[in-house]
């Protein structure tokens, strides 16, 4: 168990988790918020296989670089310069009869358009 920067409750919090997951699964690490834990995950990802193409649907996380790579939400990336490569981004699925998911889709994509419209 890692020693440095921790407390009782996240020390007994990882021993919980741990008793509750499958056999291998023995390592807990905490992330102080969404973005860093979407950080962290690609690090893991990238090392454990060796690859650097990720494949995503909007995130929506906008406070470092990498997050903004996979996110592809242009309203967040304009005028940054590029970005990593290989983040590619497919459409996250239409729920069938959902107007809400159809109206934020077509937010971000108006919001997207008018940023990219305005940054030229």
């Amino acid at each position: 168990m890692y020693s440095g920067y921790t407390n009782p409750k996240a020390v007994e919090l990882a021993k919980k988790l741990r008793s509750i997951t499958p056999d291998g699964l023995d390592k807990v690490l905490f992330a102080p918020g969404g973005t860093n834990a979407i950080g962290i995950a690609m690090k893991l990802a990238r090392l454990a296989t060796g690859r650097y193409k990720t494949i995503s649907m909007w995130v929506r996380s906008t406070a470092s670089i990498d997050v903004i790579s996979v996110g592809g939400q242009a309203l967040f990336s304009g005028g940054l310069g590029p970005l990593l490569p290989g983040a590619m981004h497919i459409r996250p699925p239409v729920p069938e009869g959902c107007s809400i998911w159809l109206l934020q889709y077509v937010q971000q994509q108006l919001c997207g358009l008018c940023f990219a419209h305005h940054g030229e």
